[in-house]
């Protein structure tokens, strides 16, 4: 697959924007190859690192300078690539200068509130009306209102079980409404069966529900999953979590 392509049917894979025919065929082609998962490994990560910034308005100057960058027509794909990997550590240096330093008499209510911020997830409308629906819960869901996005989310789900998508939001859902067992068993399939796409997530969310939960063992297990992948984009956060919870 050509690269500027493959990279446009990435982001659109990603962003909600494939119809049901086209996300069945990009996920075909990602059990079949495997630089493909890890090119969608890597605009995830990216997508991310910029999403998770907690300034905001330095996320979107990122966002449009990336944007900028993959337009941009340069005679050179390795100073294409390196521009695009510049502001990744961008992102990276701006979490860790803006990262907050906990004392070790932290309470584990004190880290959970440091350490969890929702998952950005994109709901696109592609023309049926389930997805018309879809769109109505990815309102709800930017606007914090869980818990009209949550019943929305389980119908489409039950509909769509294969759907990840809208298995994490159920989760983040879950989260927000403080149903933290809910939301440990919404994240267990994608952990357990090593989903390709959302494993760290789902790992990572699941790790800060144990936390609310006080279930420290569990918590800690998690994180470890999460530290011995060199590829996760959590690696550093659930790293940083262990020391803070020693």
């Amino acid at each position: 697959m050509e690269e500027t392509v493959r990279n446009e049917k990435i982001e659109n894979y990603l962003m909600g924007r494939l119809d049901e025919d086209e996300m069945r065929s990009f996920r075909l082609q990602m059990d079949q190859d495997p630089e493909l998962r890890a090119a969608v490994k890597d605009h995830q990560y990216l997508l991310g690192q910029i999403d998770t910034l907690y300034d905001y308005q330095a996320s979107k100057l990122i966002k449009k300078v990336q944007h900028d960058a993959r337009l941009k027509k340069s005679s050179s794909p390795l100073m294409h690539k390196s521009m695009v990997w510049i502001f990744v550590a961008a992102a990276v240096l701006a979490l860790s200068i803006l990262a907050i330093n906990w004392f070790s008499n932290s309470t584990n209510e004190d880290l959970y509130a440091a350490y969890y911020e929702p998952y950005v997830i994109n709901f696109v409308q592609r023309g049926n009306s389930n997805d018309i629906n879809i769109v109505d819960a990815g309102t709800f869901y930017r606007n914090a209102e869980y818990s009209k996005a949550l019943p929305i989310l389980v119908s489409a789900f039950s509909k769509d079980p294969k759907n990840t998508h809208i298995q994490v939001a159920i989760g983040i859902c879950q989260h927000e409404l403080n149903n933290y067992e809910s939301a440990i068993q919404a994240f267990k399939p994608l952990v357990g069966n090593k989903d390709p796409l959302y494993f760290d997530q789902a790992s990572w969310y699941t790790a800060l529900a144990h936390l609310r939960l006080d279930q420290i063992d569990l918590c800690k297990k998690q994180l470890q999953l999460l530290t011995k992948s060199t590829s996760s984009s959590y690696r550093q956060k659930a790293q940083k979590l262990l020391t803070d919870l020693n």
